[in-house]
């Protein structure tokens, strides 16, 4: 049996959290064209008859980080999820029983990318640049197919037929760049009120791409990273809790590597290898630390309060 835990999901309505989840229920039965409701990123549990996993095919050349996470769309006929990426993931989505949708993706391109920024607060974004975004495909997924983005895959989707989607995301280390690009957008663009979900994100994804030694993606981690490094530093300025645990986790990501690595081959900003990590962690780390100690001070201050 697949139990979807609705109290766990969150309800939308023409791409803003609005309605109920009484609602979205409802109108599985009875669509409302007009203004559909919709429940997004619920919580899914299975019986001990049943499994879900990543294929073997998916994993050959990509490795999941962690163990993966799980969820569940509810979305009535006439649902439309605008334009959007998911926080720098693979996933593995399948529709059950009866339930049927187009979904339409892109790559995330330089080019794609700067115009989703641009009308990120808009609102039916594929209408306003749909025709603008570069490389697209459209394919329609019901119960009989499954459907992999990897990291990276803007998209949208309109339902057909009422029902649910089941998900299953995880976190790959040979996708760096994909994922950094990902990031980037989520932070300039202000999603989220509460950031540390998207930042938890990324400092798996550093985690899992610093890991061993990787010519190559330690040069793309690092590079990504000078570019990610200033939107942190304006995106955090009065770090909660949450933001600091993860900011803590991406600095020991790169302490750990740094010291575990002399880092010979690897180049940053034109300084010598021999120096190489006292450039990195005084040129791109300090003012991180300083967040975080300010985050940790604030947070002592509230409790003496």
């Amino acid at each position: 049996m697949l139990i979807v835990e609705l109290v766990s999901a969150q309800a939308f309505q023409n791409g803003e959290r609005a309605g109920n989840h009484a609602t979205a229920v409802w109108q599985l039965h009875n669509p409302n064209p007009i203004n559909p409701t919709y429940l997004m990123n619920a919580t899914l549990r299975l019986s001990d008859d049943l499994r879900m996993c990543i294929p073997n095919a998916l994993l050959r050349n990509r490795t999941p980080y962690k163990p993966p996470t799980f969820s569940a769309n509810l979305t009535p006929r006439h649902t439309v999820v605008d334009l959007h990426l998911d926080q720098g993931r693979d996933g593995l989505i399948q529709c059950v029983g009866k339930s049927r949708k187009i979904i339409l993706m892109w790559p995330a391109t330089a080019h794609n990318m700067e115009i989703m920024l641009a009308h990120s607060d808009h609102q039916m974004k594929f209408v306003r640049i749909g025709h603008l975004l570069q490389g697209g495909i459209i394919t329609i997924v019901g119960s009989s197919v499954g459907l992999v983005m990897y990291t990276g895959t803007i998209h949208m989707t309109i339902t057909l037929e009422a029902g649910v989607l089941v998900g299953i995301n995880w976190v790959v280390s040979e996708c760096h760049r994909a994922a950094a690009r990902c990031f980037r957008y989520e932070i300039r663009a202000c999603l989220e009120d509460d950031i540390s979900s998207v930042l938890a994100i990324y400092a798996d994804q550093l985690e899992a791409s610093l890991k061993g030694w990787d010519e190559v993606r330690h040069q793309e981690v690092l590079e990504e990273w000078i570019s990610v490094y200033p939107l942190l530093l304006t995106a955090c300025k009065l770090p909660s809790k949450g933001v600091v645990t993860e900011l803590g986790r991406m600095c020991h990501a790169f302490e750990t590597f740094l010291q575990g690595h002399q880092a010979p081959h690897l180049s940053c900003c034109g300084c010598m290898p021999d120096e190489y990590g006292r450039h990195f962690q005084d040129s791109h780390m300090k003012d991180l630390y300083l967040l975080i100690q300010a985050g940790e001070n604030a947070s002592r201050k509230r409790r003496r309060a």
